[in-house]
């Protein structure tokens, strides 16, 4: 005795659907590029403090204030550059700049001493 066993035409049709989504290899996302360094400078500001900044092709800088290291978006500007994060501000203009930490101005009369950041803008 034979027993036969039938499958409806439309669960073969459903399998047949969804089989290549279980033999596809996954698809590789792209990797989000590294961004480029498009200029380093060095500031040197009033009271003998200074920082260092590396402005980078994705309209970011990353600012470093002795060990502590903040990258930060630019922001819309009337006038030469602002990068904000919402709590620290540095503003620049050609080789000049100053730094925020809330309403307080902790950086004032900053010139570039090494770098050449006016050409950004």
């Amino acid at each position: 005795m034979t027993i036969q066993f039938s499958i409806p035409s439309r669960i073969i049709l459903a399998v047949w659907a969804i089989t290549p989504l279980f033999t596809m290899p996954a698809i590789a996302q792209s990797p989000t590029p590294t961004p480029k360094i498009m200029t380093t400078a060095v500031y040197q500001c009033d009271d003998a403090k200074g920082f260092s900044a590396k402005y980078f092709d994705n309209a970011t800088v990353q600012a470093t204030f002795g060990t502590k290291v903040i990258v930060l978006p630019q922001m819309q500007s009337a006038s030469g550059a602002k990068y904000s994060n919402g709590s620290v501000t540095i503003f620049t203009k050609g080789d000049e700049a100053m730094v925020d930490v809330g309403d307080t101005q902790l950086f004032t009369n900053c010139v570039a001493v090494s770098g050449l950041v006016q050409g950004l803008w």
